[in-house]
């Protein structure tokens, strides 16, 4: 019998009155009026019934039938293996026990001993005692075997143990004995998978060299002491050709590799590197001359097309240069590397520009070269100066000889040589030209500086192309340029914040144009060019603006928009309207005035244009109003004639969703 003590806690809304108590060494069933929760004082479980508001605590004790018997606990040897417990479980898969990793398999439950387990990804070796191998080195059934810092199997790779070198493979074993690699090295390892170096190495009836990489060098093979081939024997090569991987050697009666260039008994001249290869169809340096190699490795004499590029050698072989050398009749100039001039060069000692052709002696006529064509006269010296076709098109060469295309420049005049072939451009109109724009007068002359044209005003550099997307000075102002080239008339989104300005008003225009700062030059930037309306009474002078008004009664009555005070009863002001703050009710009439003189002294503008003043320019602006007919540098803006139904300003940013809505402006 098994006796245990349980506090059983109870309340009101009772759900059962069976209520299952479960024992550590058994299962009791014990029928409890109103116990809605049960807690176990000797063991570690609790069975929830309802909630209750109120508790209570009673004593319960019973004697029980212990049909399980004592519940497992720890290691337990059973049949088939090792089994770990906890409260009667079996434990499976990884476990840390007393600071060893053990590994309980997935299914059984028993412990690996003397055996791999993969875990996840990796292998693991777990010993005896069932303790997994820590890092190190191992001999595991006769293999070795490192576990890295995780301890888990290395594999595939080398690895560097106290010292000595090993390989170990997919499986995670270390490489013994004669390897071969894909990379058809040989590696030497000995009985414990140490990698041998610098050593002699015998495999069975075969004796190798294993070199510092422990590689062994079977066939050809540097070695301090000089190339040496070696059979599969172990023996070295005497007095033969060998070829090898394609390479081509001779070993002499020492055994080691001929290098350097080799004269025979047939009086032919063979020319090996220095890691005694023979060299063929190729130029090679040996000590202070260079020769080239045929296809047989012998060295060449006369004339020779190497790599696309003309060479000369003596009858000895050295490559001629820096030096003129005609052969059969043909004429070549030998520059610092040996190589035949090519295409209009200047040939050193000479002022003279002389035309090689591609077979790299002196030729005549007209030819293409790179991205130039070059007219040559038949002493091979180039043409130069103007030179007009048979169909009557002129074009330029150089003092070198080649044809001028574009722009250039002749007696200080731009000609713009931009028609086909680079002929000189004959009628008057714009010319684009590699990714520029010009303006080409009728005699092929290029615009220079600023210029108006076709209503629109340009500005050209001294090489003659349209500036565009830039700020450039003419006629005492600095003006922009857009992207078209054409002069723009509104600046203000190129102006940085916090820009001063000072305004002019022309009365006998009736425009208005701010000026921005341009450094120590002064007001010099036209900024933006607006259309106003004047009046008689409106002063001349100079002033500075004291006072701004969203809205201000006018004479009339009426009421302006975006005000700003000059002087007095003188303001910059919208068009008037007829009732207070509704810009809903514009004088059409007035509106259509603008740019003329009407007003009754103040200067009448567009929403649109006086907010601009409202908004950028600050308490204290100079305002100079002048009554010269004049209009500033730009050209006089023009305003839109409304409908007698259309009392609102198109400019008005607050009422433009009405223009989008009739689709009028």
């Amino acid at each position: 019998m098994y006796r245990s003590f349980f506090k059983i806690k109870g309340g009101k809304h009772m759900k059962k009155n069976l209520v299952k108590i479960a024992i550590t060494a058994g299962i009791v069933w014990a029928g409890i009026a109103a116990t809605p929760q049960v807690q176990r004082v000797s063991a570690a479980e609790y069975l929830s019934g309802a909630q209750a508001p109120a508790v209570y605590s009673i004593q319960y004790s019973a004697e029980v039938e212990d049909p399980v018997g004592e519940v497992k606990n720890g290691f337990v040897e059973e049949d088939g293996g090792t089994r770990y417990y906890v409260e009667g479980v079996a434990v499976k898969g990884v476990r840390v026990i007393d600071d060893a990793k053990y590994f309980f398999d997935y299914s059984s439950g028993f412990m690996t001993r003397n055996s791999f387990a993969v875990i996840g990804n990796s292998r693991y070796y777990f010993g005896d005692d069932g303790k997994i191998y820590g890092c190190g080195l191992y001999e595991i059934d006769g293999e070795y075997y490192f576990m890295q810092g995780n301890c888990s199997v290395f594999n595939k790779g080398w690895k560097s143990i106290s010292g000595s070198k090993y390989y170990f493979g997919g499986d995670g074993k270390a490489y013994r004995g004669l390897i071969d690699t894909r990379n058809n090295y040989k590696y030497c390892f000995d009985d414990e998978g140490r990698l041998q170096t610098d050593c002699v190495y015998r495999s069975g009836n075969l004796v190798f060299y294993a070199d510092s990489n422990g590689r062994t060098i079977c066939g050809v093979r540097k070695t301090t002491d000089g190339i040496y081939h070696f059979n599969y024997s172990g023996k070295i090569t005497i007095s033969r050709w060998v070829t090898e991987n394609g390479k081509k050697y001779y070993f002499g009666r020492d055994g080691k590799a001929y290098t350097g260039l080799i004269s025979t008994a047939n009086r032919y001249k063979y020319v090996f590197d220095e890691n005694g290869v023979l060299q063929v169809n190729k130029l090679f340096t040996i000590r202070d001359m260079t020769v080239y190699a045929d296809e047989n490795g012998r060295t060449v004499s006369g004339v020779r097309k190497i790599g696309g590029s003309i060479y000369c050698f003596s009858t000895a072989g050295k490559m001629i240069k820096n030096a003129w050398q005609t052969v059969g009749g043909k004429t070549y100039f030998l520059g610092s590397d040996g190589k035949a001039y090519t295409g209009a060069r200047k040939v050193k000692g000479s002022a003279n520009y002389f035309y090689f052709g591609d077979q790299g002696y002196l030729t005549s006529g007209f030819v293409h070269i790179g991205a130039y064509y070059y007219r040559f006269k038949d002493n091979g010296r180039p043409y130069s100066g103007l030179y007009t076709s048979a169909d009557g098109n002129k074009y330029y060469y150089r003092a070198n000889g080649s044809l001028v295309k574009g722009a250039y420049k002749l007696n200080g005049t731009i000609y713009l040589f931009c028609g086909p072939s680079g002929a000189l451009i004959k009628k008057e109109g714009w010319v684009n030209y590699s990714g520029k724009t010009y303006y080409a007068k009728s005699n092929g002359e290029a615009t220079i500086g600023y210029k108006k044209l076709a209503n629109y005003y340009y500005y050209f550099s001294s090489d003659g192309h349209r500036l565009q997307n830039t700020w450039a000075y003419a006629n005492g102002y600095k003006f922009y340029f857009g992207s078209d080239g054409k002069r723009a008339e509104d600046v203000s989104s190129k102006m940085p914040a916090g820009t001063t300005y000072v305004i002019k008003v022309y009365k006998g225009s009736n425009t208005v144009t701010a000026y921005a700062k341009d450094g120590s030059k002064g007001y010099i930037i036209p900024v933006r060019t607006m259309i106003c309306s004047t009046g008689n009474d409106t002063p001349t002078g100079e002033f500075h603006t004291p006072n701004k008004f969203r809205w201000l009664e006018l004479m009339g009555p009426c009421w302006g928009q975006w005000d700003t005070q000059i002087m007095g009863n003188y303001l910059f002001h919208s068009v008037y309207y007829l009732s207070k703050n509704d810009n809903n009710t514009l004088s059409v009439s007035a509106y259509n005035k603008l740019g003329t003189t009407c007003s009754h002294g103040c200067i009448r503008l567009t929403s649109g244009d006086a907010k601009w003043i409202y908004d950028n320019c600050v308490l204290g602006t100079t305002v100079i109003i002048t009554a010269k007919a004049e209009k500033g540098p730009f050209d006089k803006p023009k305003a839109y004639k409304l409908a007698s139904w259309h009392t609102w300003d198109p400019t008005d940013p607050n009422m433009y969703y009405k223009c989008k809505q009739r689709g009028c402006h």
